[in-house]
């Protein structure tokens, strides 16, 4: 928030406002599950009620950590081919 001086022009001075992402990487979705790999239904409604009503941190199974992991990988890999992509221009 700028400071302003009386006619409400800014004098360059102020204050930021910053609210910077927390994670908390917890067990994994099997430990959701029973011992034959079936979800637990009461068990999954819990776990997603807990992190549903927390802001801060953001609640991550291990399992969904590495799946972002992975995905960001992918995506920077498909963006560093298409920059290296050289088009064909006919003359």
């Amino acid at each position: 928030m700028p400071e302003r001086d009386t006619e409400g022009g800014s004098t360059g001075d102020g204050a930021n406002l910053v609210e910077p992402r927390s994670f908390l990487v917890i067990g994994s979705m099997s430990d959701l599950c029973s011992s034959q790999g079936n979800r637990i239904d009461a068990k999954f409604r819990s776990f997603e009620s807990f992190r549903s009503n927390l802001k801060s941190p953001e609640v991550l199974t291990f399992d969904e950590l590495v799946e972002r992991a992975r995905w960001d990988v992918e995506l920077a890999e498909k963006r560093e081919d298409a920059e290296t992509e050289v088009p064909d221009f006919e003359f």
